[in-house]
């Protein structure tokens, strides 16, 4: 098999932070509802990412409880898309920081 030199640039628009985790979740095997409240967490202006005032706030934003906020979190710390370093929380910066984004696919030859 010849390799081609020339690289296929892929242009995708993304119109939202929903997409762009949508974009990504072949790596996390998050639910519709799991994005939603990543989505709505990232979107939510707040010093502190998962600080219990940004779960308050965006509480009040998604329309449920502080509870149903703290399980979801949960559920994605279980699924590394929220991490906790340092004793602080971050979200991957693929769901938010596409500019400097580039990919690589490379086929796995030892099948």
């Amino acid at each position: 098999m010849s390799t081609d030199s020339k690289k296929i640039k892929l242009k995708i628009p993304i119109a939202d932070t929903f997409q762009s985790i949508k974009l990504w979740n072949g790596i996390y095997n998050l639910t519709d509802k799991e994005i939603s409240i990543l989505a709505k967490l990232i979107d939510t202006e707040h010093k502190e990412f998962c600080s219990k005032d940004h779960r308050v706030k965006t509480a009040e934003v998604a329309g449920i409880t502080l509870g149903v906020i703290s399980t979801y979190i949960k559920r994605l710390k279980d699924k590394k898309a929220v991490v906790i370093k340092d004793n602080v929380y971050e979200y991957s910066k693929l769901f938010k920081e596409l500019d400097n984004v580039e990919i690589s696919l490379h086929r796995n030859s030892g099948r």
